[in-house]
């Protein structure tokens, strides 16, 4: 909304810090981020007012005080509408820590992180929310149309969290960008089907999934523009690990290969019962095996035959970590000295073999010359 400000919010909800019209107390509640300057950085500013404006397309974090009830801010004014590109800082080239900017949905209606509707250059694919009743991070890649925020939808007002990639990034939103939050949510027609499955980690009351997408533009170490970096729940985490050791949410993958080991990395659990379970199987092509691995008790399986996995981690710390577990993958074989004939080829012309050998790691392709 045009016009809003933080002595609208305080309505609503206490808004603290060392600036004139704090709602009591000195110590700051609510900040923005803003890498270059370290960080997270109190607004309003120390010595300012709650005059201060909630600025278009800003994320912020605020500290409310009521615990995990709901609240509900009113305000009014007029909507903003039409295109809105984002100020971003930029990306210096660095690792998993380095370019990020949390930014704030500037419409009064949800909107859909996807291809459509935006335009990104020197950004990541993938968007991340954090879901303050479980202290969880959510993610969706708009590329695929796979993560763990729903349908890839951002609620009005919701602050969310992007990535950049060099020194001059660019994002804009379009009015295309909406969606009704009331319609069902589609696939962009655009996505192709990915080629993915679901690992999941749970406990009697919280669980935390990582999706690993297998993709001809997926690498083995961490990509900043196709992988989603593990941002650290509350409770426990879990990630696969890039080959540089990055752990990963959405970890997209290279899918040429014949074998292929995935680690799978659990950190900041207590001791107790927990189970792995894998997920969308069925959206998984061309791979013959999926061997589990538990390096603790030596148990192994294949996932394609058993989905779920109950595991007791103890204080030994290699109950649990990047050590403990990993799954191995291996593509389905194919007949490598095929038996070909060609009773109806005419004199003078010539044959083409193709084989797709998708399944394997590699593709060939012969012409053969009949004898006149």
């Amino acid at each position: 909304m045009e016009g809003v400000t933080v002595a609208d919010w305080q309505a609503y909800i206490n808004i603290t810090g060392p600036f004139t019209g704090s709602s009591g107390g000195s110590a700051s509640s609510m900040f923005y981020y803003d890498e270059p300057a370290g960080g997270w950085v109190a607004y309003p500013a120390s010595g300012g007012n709650n005059t201060a404006p909630i600025q278009k397309g800003v994320g912020y974090s605020t500290y409310l005080y009521n615990g995990t009830n709901p609240i509900t801010i009113e305000v009014a004014g007029n909507p903003y509408q039409g295109d809105h590109s984002f100020i971003l800082d930029p990306g210096t080239g660095g690792g998993a820590s380095d370019g990020w900017n949390l930014l704030g949905n500037p419409y009064a209606s949800p909107i859909l992180w996807n291809t459509a509707g935006w335009n990104r250059s020197g950004i990541g694919n993938t968007a991340s929310v954090r879901d303050n009743p479980s202290g969880q991070f959510v993610y969706w890649d708009a590329v695929s149309g796979v993560g763990s925020l729903p349908g890839g939808r951002i609620a009005p007002g919701q602050a969310f969290w992007v990535q950049t990639l060099n020194s001059s990034p660019s994002l804009t939103i379009h009015e295309s960008a909406k969606a009704d939050a009331q319609t069902a949510l589609y696939r962009d027609g655009n996505q192709p089907s990915a080629n993915f499955f679901t690992a999941v980690l749970s406990n009697a009351s919280f669980e935390d999934p990582a999706y690993i997408i297998l993709s001809p533009d997926g690498t083995d170490d961490y990509d900043k523009l196709v992988d989603a970096v593990k941002r650290p729940n509350t409770l426990f985490n879990l990630s696969t690990l890039a080959a540089d050791e990055t752990p990963l949410a959405i970890n997209k993958t290279s899918d040429s290969f014949c074998t292929k080991e995935v680690r799978l990395n659990i950190q900041n659990v207590t001791a107790g019962t927990y189970t792995l379970s894998f997920q969308d199987l069925d959206q998984l092509k061309g791979i013959q095996s999926m061997i589990f691995r538990d390096n603790y008790t030596n148990a192994s399986f294949d996932i394609k035959a058993t989905n779920s996995y109950q595991f007791q981690v103890t204080t030994d710390a290699a109950t649990f970590g990047s050590n403990r577990f990993a799954i191995t993958l291996t593509r389905e074989n194919i007949d490598t000295t095929p038996q070909l004939s060609a009773s109806d080829l005419c004199g003078g012309s010539n044959l083409t073999v193709s084989l797709d050998t998708h399944k394997a790691a590699y593709n060939t392709t012969s012409s053969i010359a009949p004898a006149k």
